[in-house]
């Protein structure tokens, strides 16, 4: 493994995020609690900060917060993978860890069986457990296959995508995870929203409904029903309003707490050249709430991160403010926790500046925009690098019965994440590049107040490196 030392010491590396020491990371994978202990598995390059030869890489925690980097799970060595091991899930069968996952080439499912701390994996003699499927079928895909249990069954989905109509589910049972028959399609995206195929399907119950989240460009939620082997969406959404998480993949924990993580993308077109590229998104719990919608909020176990703490309240603004500095805020703006409730009155917009320069030079802008009815990141003086995306990501969001809107905001250097009251929420990236951009404001039009803002510096959590790791050899 070739580990540039520049991956440690680039300022726009987030700090209490999950992510490798250095090169390249995407989907999440394998996420299980097993024996009390959460495991987090994710695609990798171990050899440069590009897309590459696919390893699973792996690291453990106690806490869903403080992780510990473990020696890769899978690599391409086998006739079945060889292409490299793509996106999957795990599973206890009967206290044996068990990886469902895409061998490459061609696309086909594969399984290995772990240890009691997954520390090491043996890949199933008979692999593949359903061969390449492509072809045969003229599919435009055919991977990351994601498994429960229901019943005396294990069932599988994999995405799919049928030429000219769009995503695909296909749906598969088994006994014991080895010998699998097809159950036909589950369901058939539309054409227009899903042109191409779904990649990362996760399909599972909570409370009284199904939900079936899938990724193609962006990523999307549904809730509706699954009887019969047939997928039925009621309601749809947005997983993400931003442009970043991509691939997300969830798990049931020990507490019966359906947990998600995802990948968030780079966002310059350098990020090669700084020794690391791609991030996980903080830990985000998943419910569907009395309307049938799908929401997201941060697990609790981050306030374990909060340090310091700084708080203000009624900061109104009596007259247009692009950036109005925070006294004793100066140093808080890139690795914190805000808590903000937003009131814009008879102003058009209302927000807060993170990230920024002294002299505003360098900033990002958070506003309510009464107009567009949600929240604007404004990230046109996010960064003076010319590689970094510069455009503005909205969340369409309402007002509470108050007229206000509370927010939870949290600013990783690179990473933006926000979390709305109703449980809508955004990952974005940004790239500031002067040390001293770590001061706080206010922003809006005259009218508009900060009722309340709370901001808690956070710890970093970088991940430890177990003492086992193995640094792999390219072959």
């Amino acid at each position: 493994m070739k580990r540039d030392p520049n991956a440690m010491t680039d300022r726009m590396r987030p700090q209490y995020h999950f992510l490798p020491a250095s090169n390249w990371m995407n989907d999440p994978n394998g996420l299980i609690q097993f024996n009390g202990v959460y495991h987090i598995f994710y695609q990798r390059n171990p050899f440069a900060a590009t897309w590459g030869p696919m390893y699973w890489g792996h690291a453990e925690s106690h806490d869903l917060v403080h992780w510990r980097l473990m020696p890769d799970a899978l690599k391409p060595d086998s006739p079945a993978d060889k292409g490299g091991v793509w996106t999957g899930c795990m599973v206890d069968d009967k206290g044996a860890p068990t990886a469902i996952y895409t061998g490459v080439e061609p696309q086909c499912v594969c399984i290995a069986t772990g240890n009691r701390d997954l520390s090491r994996f043996t890949k199933y003699v008979g692999n593949p457990v359903v061969p390449a499927q492509q072809q045969a079928m003229g599919l435009t895909g055919f991977r990351d296959p994601y498994v429960w249990k229901q019943g005396s069954w294990w069932m599988m989905v994999v995405g799919a995508g049928i030429p000219g109509k769009g995503g695909e589910l296909l749906l598969y049972r088994s006994r014991d995870l080895r010998q699998w028959e097809s159950r036909g399609t589950a369901f058939v995206g539309d054409r227009d929203q899903h042109p191409d195929m779904w990649e990362c399907p996760n399909l599972f119950r909570l409370g009284t409904k199904w939900v079936l989240i899938i990724s193609n460009g962006q990523t999307w939620w549904y809730t509706g029903t699954f009887r019969n082997g047939r997928f039925s969406p009621e309601k749809t959404g947005l997983l993400d309003a931003g442009n970043s998480l991509y691939a997300p993949q969830t798990f049931k924990d020990a507490r019966g707490r359906r947990i998600l993580f995802g990948w968030l993308r780079e966002n310059r077109s350098d990020a090669e050249a700084h020794g690391w590229q791609g991030v996980m998104s903080l830990p985000r719990i998943l419910k569907v709430d009395a309307n049938g919608d799908l929401t997201q909020a941060p697990a609790p176990e981050l306030q374990r991160l909060r340090a310091r703490s700084t708080h203000a309240t009624a900061i109104k603004l009596t007259q247009r403010e692009g950036f109005l500095p925070l006294k004793d805020f100066e140093k808080l703006g890139d690795e914190c926790e805000l808590q903000a409730v937003l009131k814009p009155g008879q102003a058009g917009r209302v927000g807060l500046v993170v990230a920024a320069t002294p002299d505003g030079v360098e900033q990002t802008r958070i506003e309510y925009n009464v107009r567009r009815g949600g929240i604007d990141v404004d990230r046109s003086r996010s960064s003076l690098s010319k590689s970094a995306d510069a455009g503005t990501v909205f969340l369409p969001a309402e007002l509470d019965s108050a007229g206000e809107i509370r927010l939870r905001i949290f600013v990783d250097r690179s990473v933006i994440e926000i979390y709305t009251a109703d449980g809508q929420c955004m990952a974005v990236r940004i790239y500031p590049t002067r040390p001293d951009a770590m001061a706080m404001g206010v922003t809006g039009d005259p009218g508009g107040a900060i009722e309340a803002l709370r901001v808690n510096r956070m710890r970093s959590a970088i991940p430890s490196v177990g003492a086992a790791e193995i640094e792999p050899t390219q072959e």
